[in-house]
């Protein structure tokens, strides 16, 4: 365990790290206040529900850097149902 020194140190400490979460905390408030306002132009430039979904899970997927990860597993998804009769992409290829 770290030696905190007198509690005037550790009082400063505890002080520097309650400001670092109100930071993380108000920053956390402007997202969601983004996120509802691009929810809001989907919603005016009509976009479905799974579309918006989609538009969020690829954003997603490019920040964390698991695009191919994703490809991966659509194609898999893809070549499965095919092979079961049951095409999941046939709707979405016609709208392509």
């Amino acid at each position: 365990m770290t030696d905190l020194g007198s509690n005037s140190d550790r009082s400063a400490l505890i002080a520097q790290i309650v400001q670092q979460f109100a930071q993380i905390e108000t920053d956390k408030l402007a997202t969601r206040e983004d996120e509802k306002a691009v929810t809001i132009s989907c919603k005016e430039a009509e976009l479905t529900k799974a579309e918006v979904a989609a538009i969020k899970r690829v954003a997603k997927l490019q920040v964390i850097g698991k695009l191919d990860a994703e490809r991966e597993k659509n194609a898999a998804m893809r070549l499965v149902s095919k092979a079961v009769g049951v095409d999941l992409f046939a709707w979405a290829d016609a709208q392509a």
